[in-house]
Order: structure tokens, then sequence, then C-alpha cells
């Protein structure tokens, strides 16, 4: 059975992914209006993205080219509620054609025999999931291989992470 905040992770790095295709799709239609009076589009490489909500609440308030006018922002209209406080997420636009890499996830039973394996295409600039091992409650676990697509290399990858992971619980490593 996956953790109980799986469903959540999966949501959570959903919706990053949608603003951040949001931001790379809109940069040149909201670029006058985000750039502040007296710079050049090309003189920011980041913006800054005011996010609010979570689930399908989860949305794009404003843009803006500096930090401090996303604190700004955030610090004048901020509510106590924490279903409605704003978040920064800061977004580099122009930055490069990112490669598309293959990540696999290998979910090992708790004798460390394979259970099942998936892989999921990511963008290089993509940031990495938080969590690179997921432990099941049974013993189980799914692990996460960065950039690696062969299934073989990555089930050795994972289970010598799993005995690593195993060494250190026991306190031998």
């Amino acid at each position: 059975m996956p953790p109980k905040d799986w469903s959540q992770a999966i949501h959570d790095a959903s919706q990053r992914a949608i603003a951040k295709r949001y931001v790379e799709a809109y940069k040149y239609v909201t670029a006058p209006h985000i750039i502040q009076k007296g710079t050049s589009p090309m003189s920011s490489s980041k913006v800054y993205v005011i996010t609010s909500g979570c689930y399908s609440d989860y949305h794009i308030v404003r843009i803006f080219s500096t930090k401090e006018l996303a604190d700004q922002f955030c610090n004048k209209y901020s509510r106590p509620d924490p279903w409605e406080e704003y978040s920064i997420e800061e977004h580099t636009l122009d930055n490069s054609i990112p490669e598309q890499l293959t990540d696999t996830y290998v979910q090992l039973k708790p004798d460390g025999s394979v259970m099942n394996t998936w892989t999921k295409q990511r963008f290089s600039d993509d940031p990495l999931p938080s969590r690179r091992i997921t432990l099941y409650h049974n013993g189980a676990m799914s692990i996460h291989i960065a950039a690696q697509p062969n299934r073989e290399k990555a089930i050795k990858a994972a289970q010598d992470l799993r005995a690593a992971y195993l060494a250190q619980e026991a306190g031998i490593s």
C-alpha cells in the first residue's frame, strides 16, 4: 500500500508542473506587464509566481519580475486563513531547452525482490522528488532512480540503496 501522503505528493508535483508550464506558455504575453519600467524583458531571467490554494483550488494569483515585489504583494495582501495564504514560486525564464530524462521507480517487496517497476518522463530542470525512498507499512519500499531508463540497472541501483538503507537503520553503516 502506498503511504498516506503519496497521492498528495503526486498532486503537488503535478500542480508545480502545471504552474511551470503556465509560466512558460504565457511568459511572452505577460512579460510586458511584469517587467519594471526601464528594464528590458531579457534583463530578468527569473519570475516570481504568487500561488494560492491546494488541490483543485491551486491557482496562480500574480507574476512578478523581482522577489522584492512578490514579497511586498504577499505582505500587503496575505490573509490569516491558511487555506488562502500566498506562496512564492521562483521560475527561470529562457534558461535553455531542457533535456528530457527518464526516471525509473522500483517497488521492492519486503524480502528485496522486485514487485513492480515503472518509468516517468521529466525535464532536466524539473525538481527531483523530495523523497528517494518511500517505505510502506508492510516493509515494502518504492525507490526513485533518477535519469535511469534501463530497467535492470535501475533494479540493481534500487536494491543497493535498499541494502544501504537497511544497514543504516540497523546501525551497521
